[in-house]
């Protein structure tokens, strides 16, 4: 049912299918590298009506798939406030 390289949603977590077989699926849940770093989601086959395509691994990539990844993976990092503490005292 699902591909190595498709794109899926399970639950809350979007993802590349890096590895599937009758059984089970397991879900890159962005690109992290090295791979110890890596988070993955493994789905059994009991499950994968709640899992959805969003793109599959075809030559033809969809703009879901390109937007997907070129997305961001953390969100954007803010200007932090800056407090600065002034003592009147010469030393």
């Amino acid at each position: 049912m699902f591909k190595e390289g498709d794109i899926v949603t399970y639950k809350n977590d979007t993802g590349k299918v890096v590895f599937a077989c009758e059984l089970s699926i397991s879900i890159l849940i962005g690109d992290v590298e090295p791979y110890p770093a890596q988070t993955r989601v493994v789905v059994y086959n009991y499950e994968w009506d709640n899992v959805k395509l969003v793109s599959d691994s075809s030559p033809n990539g969809t703009q879901a798939k390109s937007q997907l990844m070129n997305r961001p993976l953390f969100p954007p990092k803010g200007r932090k406030p800056c407090i600065v503490y002034t003592s009147s005292k010469n030393t």
